[in-house]
């Protein structure tokens, strides 16, 4: 047997055998024969040579017939391991990605809080709070529309100054014309705001008849209670706005979740109690417990 067909034996037994397993102590026993037929130490040369063919034999057939009855590999593990991994990959991307687009969010609800002598600074804090109590992403509750406007302007500009970037911000505004509270808020923000209204004049008597000029009105003034007025009516939208989600989300369409969010936004908009609205604004008049029975009938309780 020549050195080639030795070596081809040593290298089909090797990779069809396990350590400790007789096709692996052929392997080894042809590599210590050959070794020594290539030293020439071995003085029965004749009979190695004659073993060594008989337990190459031995041992081929041994891996043929051991081959029949293996099973096949089990890669269920491995690739296991390989899609937990991708998903991990894809979701730090995400999280990247979500992360970069937040911050240049704020900077563009920071920006339009800034032009025009913070004139919208209302707005710019209704975004982005409705986006923190609705738990969603700021470019979701931005004017598609304005938000593009404002990056395009932003990127040829190329300033690096906030001054001469919100400058820079307040003349795409101003060529845009006919700027409203709607200029900035995306459609769908701007109809839950529409729906807040209309679910707080049902549960609230003392603010029937409230839209959302009026609330505009209020929370852009510099009434004492002007902030806390925002807190409660952003977290009114961003109840609404959760649940619609909720609504149209088939898998969490269940009677607890339509359960839990309207308690939510019963809650939410109790706690606008303590406001009333005079003909056509808003003012702060704190909740008087009920004298007499008369005061109490049509008050939608004892404190409403």
């Amino acid at each position: 047997m020549t050195d080639t067909e030795a070596q081809q034996i040593v290298r089909d037994l090797r990779r069809r055998s396990v350590p400790g397993d007789p096709a692996n102590r052929a392997a080894e026993f042809i590599e210590r024969t050959e070794k020594t037929l290539n030293d020439g130490a071995n003085p029965r040369i004749g009979y190695d040579v004659m073993g060594l063919n008989l337990d190459g034999k031995r041992a081929q057939e041994y891996v043929a017939r051991d081959a029949r009855h293996r099973l096949p590999d089990d890669h269920a593990v491995r690739d296991m391991m390989t899609k937990e991994t991708l998903d991990i990959i894809r979701q730090e991307r995400n999280h990247e990605l979500a992360s970069f687009e937040t911050k240049s969010d704020y900077e563009y609800i920071d920006l339009i809080g800034r032009i025009n002598q913070g004139q919208y600074k209302h707005i710019a804090k209704m975004i982005a709070l409705t986006a923190r109590y609705a738990g969603e992403l700021p470019h979701d509750l931005i004017h598609p529309t304005t938000r593009i406007r404002i990056e395009e302007r932003l990127r040829r500009a190329q300033y690096a100054n906030a001054v001469d970037r919100s400058r820079e911000v307040e003349a795409a505004i101003n060529e845009m014309g006919g700027t409203t509270w709607e200029t900035f808020v995306d459609p769908g923000l701007a109809c839950n705001a529409r729906i807040a209204c209309s679910d707080i004049a049902s549960r609230l008597p003392r603010l029937h008849g409230i839209n959302v000029t009026h609330a505009l009105n209020y929370m852009s003034g510099n009434a004492a209670h002007a902030d806390m007025f925002t807190d409660f009516f952003c977290a009114v939208i961003a109840c609404i706005w959760r649940f619609n989600s909720v609504m149209s989300a088939q898998p969490y369409k269940t009677k607890y979740e339509h359960a839990s969010v309207q308690q939510a936004l019963r809650i939410a908009s109790l706690r606008l109690a303590d406001f009333l609205l005079d003909g056509d604004k808003i003012t702060h008049c704190a909740r008087k417990p009920p004298r007499n029975v008369s005061e109490l009938r049509g008050r939608g309780g004892a404190f409403a």
